[in-house]
């Protein structure tokens, strides 16, 4: 385990405070001075509270987890868009959560009148998030540790060394270091059963599988018609492509 001093939360609560006032681009630098830090000063491993707010427990042996305790911002432009389209009250997907960057903040933007689901198949990284949840007191966020597809299923998933890489494609994920057996599940069934009046934005990324979730959504999609951020591999089969953008 890390030390239990390192001067790296103090750094950081400053590069964190710079990168708030560009909130369209990552502050230039800042991936080189973080890793340069990392480098020389102890580890650390424990909550950061971010601009807004929230909180997280973070690691900054971690390379992606090391970037946001540093920036306290996963992709800035992508945050500036999702939170033009989230509005107080609404309810939004977080496809592929991973450690829960987007979740904390979709359920910051919508407030406790709002609803969030947050789906990450990695077990280890589905219970990391719901830790993250139950940090920030987050009653409206519900956690679904199961894969999304264009339908339920049983499913081969591969888990990559970096966690956040892992997929249920083979081909996406070089050496994969452990397989598990994983039930999918379908945004429609998702959003039927529990009863969802509306839904506004949705943002997804699950490692090549995208466009498969998109497909199990479109009863959703149709009804709703929220706004949608995803991945797209160019690697999709063009008979999969052709549903989703046709």
């Amino acid at each position: 385990m890390p030390p239990s001093f390192s001067p790296i939360p103090t750094l950081a609560r400053i590069t964190r405070r710079l990168q708030a006032r560009h909130p369209q681009r990552p502050l230039k630098g800042l991936t080189r001075l973080a890793n340069t830090l990392d480098r020389w000063l102890p580890a650390y491993a424990g909550p950061v509270r971010f601009p807004d707010g929230t909180r997280m427990h973070l690691d900054s042996r971690n390379p992606a987890e090391r970037w946001l305790i540093f920036s306290g911002d996963y992709q800035p432009a992508l945050t500036h868009l999702l939170s033009q389209h989230t509005p107080r009250g609404g309810y939004a997907l977080d496809v592929g959560a991973n450690l829960g960057f987007y979740t904390l903040k979709f359920a910051q933007w919508t407030g406790p009148d709002g609803r969030v689901a947050a789906f990450e198949a990695n077990p280890a990284l589905a219970q990391r998030l719901e830790e993250q949840v139950t940090l920030n007191d987050f009653a409206h966020v519900a956690v679904v540790a199961q894969p999304v597809h264009s339908q339920a299923e049983t499913l081969t998933f591969y888990i990559s060394a970096s966690p956040g890489k892992s997929s249920i494609h083979s081909a996406h994920v070089a050496a994969p270091t452990e397989t598990l057996t994983l039930q999918a599940i379908t945004l429609d069934a998702y959003l039927h059963q529990h009863d969802w009046p509306r839904l506004d934005v949705v943002k997804m990324d699950i490692e090549g599988n995208d466009c498969n979730a998109l497909l199990g959504a479109r009863e959703t999609l149709a009804r709703f018609r929220p706004v949608i951020v995803f991945e797209y591999w160019f690697s999709t089969p063009d008979t999969i492509t052709q549903q989703v953008f046709d």
